[in-house]
C-alpha cells in the first residue's frame, strides 16, 4: 500500500505514549531509542553504498538532482513519493514466479532499477528509505500492518510488534500472521514527522497535516487507537485490491501503525515471509498482478490477463490479453516495465496468465 502524510508535531505524538510504550527518547514524534533486540534496520542500510542519481534517473528527477535542488524537506519528500508512484508499478511477479523476496536493498535496487521492474513494500520502502538516508533525510524505518477484510475483533496495544503477535490479536489486522508492512518515518527540523510509503500499491499521493486530507482522488484521515494509529481511506464505492466493496462514504481502515524505528532486521523478515506463504492467502500469491495510479487519477491495473483501466468505481475499460507478446507490450507500455527481454518472472506469470 504508497503515500507522504505530515503527521504533526512532537505533541500530537507524545501525547499519553508514555502510558502505552516502554521508556524511549523520542525525538519528532518517533520512538528514537535503541532497540534491545539488534542494531536498527536503518542504521544498516545508511552505510550500504547507493547510487542515488541512477534511482532519481529511474523516477524522472535526475535533472532535479543535477541541479542542486533535492534538499531534505516535505516539498523533495513529496516530489520523490509522486515521482516513485507515477514511474515505478506496485506488483508481485517474483512472488508468483517462487522468487524469493529478501530484506536486501542492493537486491532491490538492481531489480526496481537496474532491470526497470517494480515491487512491494519490502522492496519498494526499503529502497526509497535508503534514497532519503543518502539525500539528508532525518528517516527511519517502521513496521505496520495491513488491514485485511476477516470480522474484527480488540486490538492489542503492541499489535504491530511481529516480536509479539498473539494469536488473540483482532484477525482484521493480521490475526497471528506477523505484521507484513514495512514504512519510512521522517522528520523535519521544525520537529514535525511524516509517513512516506510508496509499496501500498493504493496510497494517498500528497503530503498532508494530520487529521483529513484530500489527494486529489480520495480523502483520507488518520486516527488514534491508543498507541497506534490508523490511516483511512473514504470509500467512493471502487473495489480495491483486495476485492472489497464499501458503501460509498464509509472510512476503510489502510494500514495500522506506531511510531518505533528502532527495530532490527529481524523483526522484519517474519512479515516479509508470511505475504509470500500461500497459506495466508494474500494478494501477493493469488494471481499476478501490476497496478499504479497516473497523475490523472486513472488506476491501471494487470491482474492475471485482464488489464483493466479505472477511476473510482468506474471502469474505463477492460481486455483481456491473448498472448505472452501482448503480457510483455503491456507491462512495458502501462508500467514503465523493461520487457524487452523479459526475466524468469515475467516469463513465468505471462504463462501463468
Amino acid at each position: 500500500m504508497a503515500l507522504a502524510f505530515v503527521l504533526g508535531g512532537p505533541m500530537y505524538w507524545a501525547c499519553r505514549l508514555s502510558d502505552y510504550l516502554r521508556p524511549a527518547r523520542l525525538r519528532g514524534g518517533v520512538d528514537d531509542s535503541d532497540d534491545e533486540d539488534g542494531r536498527p534496520l536503518w542504521r544498516e542500510v545508511k552505510e550500504e553504498p547507493l547510487d542515488v542519481r541512477a534511482y532519481l534517473e529511474r523516477v524522472g528527477l535526475a535533472d532535479a538532482w543535477d541541479q542542486g535542488s533535492l534538499t531534505p524537506d516535505r516539498r523533495t519528500l513529496e516530489a520523490l513519493v509522486r515521482a516513485h508512484l507515477d514511474a515505478i508499478p506496485f506488483e508481485n511477479l517474483d512472488v508468483m514466479s517462487k522468487l524469493a523476496i529478501r530484506l536486501d536493498l542492493r537486491r532491490a535496487f538492481e531489480k526496481i532499477v537496474v532491470r526497470r521492474r517494480g515491487g512491494f513494500c519490502f522492496e519498494m520502502n526499503l529502497l526509497l528509505g535508503a534514497v532519503l538516508l543518502a539525500l539528508g533525510f532525518d528517516a527511519r524505518y517502521g513496521l505496520a500492518r495491513v488491514w485485511r477484510p476477516e470480522a474484527p475483533g480488540s486490538l492489542a496495544s503492541n499489535a504491530v510488534d511481529c516480536a509479539s503477535v498473539r494469536t488473540d490479536q483482532t484477525p482484521a489486522w493480521g490475526g497471528a500472521q506477523a505484521a507484513s508492512h514495512i514504512i519510512v518515518h521522517v522528520r523535519f527540523p521544525d520537529g514535525s514527522s511524516a509517513i512516506a510509503d510508496v509499496g501500498f500499491g493504493e496510497p494517498p499521493r500528497v503530503a498532508a497535516v494530520a487529521g483529513s486530507f484530500h489527494d486529489g482522488s480520495h480523502d483520507f484521515r488518520i486516527t488514534r487507537r491508543g498507541p497506534l494509529h490508523v490511516l483511512e481511506r473514504k470509500s467512493r464505492g471502487a473495489p480495491g485490491l483486495q476485492g472489497i466493496v464499501s458503501p460509498p462514504g464509509t472510512w476503510e481502515p489502510r494500514i495500522l501503525f506506531d511510531t518505533r524505528t528502532s527495530r532490527p532486521r529481524s523483526h522484519y523478515e517474519p512479515g516479509l515471509a508470511a505475504v509470500q506463504d500461500p497459506k495466508y492467502d494474500t494478494i501477493f500469491t493469488r494471481s499476478p498482478f501490476a497496478t499504479r495510479t497516473r497523475p490523472d487519477g486513472v488506476r491501471v491495473t494487470l491482474n492475471g490477463n485482464t488489464f483493466k483501466l479505472t477511476n473510482g468505481p468506474e471502469v474505463l475499460s477492460s481486455m483481456r490479453l491473448a498472448t505472452q507478446e501482448e503480457y510483455f507490450a503491456c507491462l512495458s507500455t502501462n508500467f514503465n516495465m523493461s520487457a524487452d527481454a523479459p526475466d524468469a518472472a515475467l516469463r513465468t506469470c505471462a504463462a501463468i496468465a
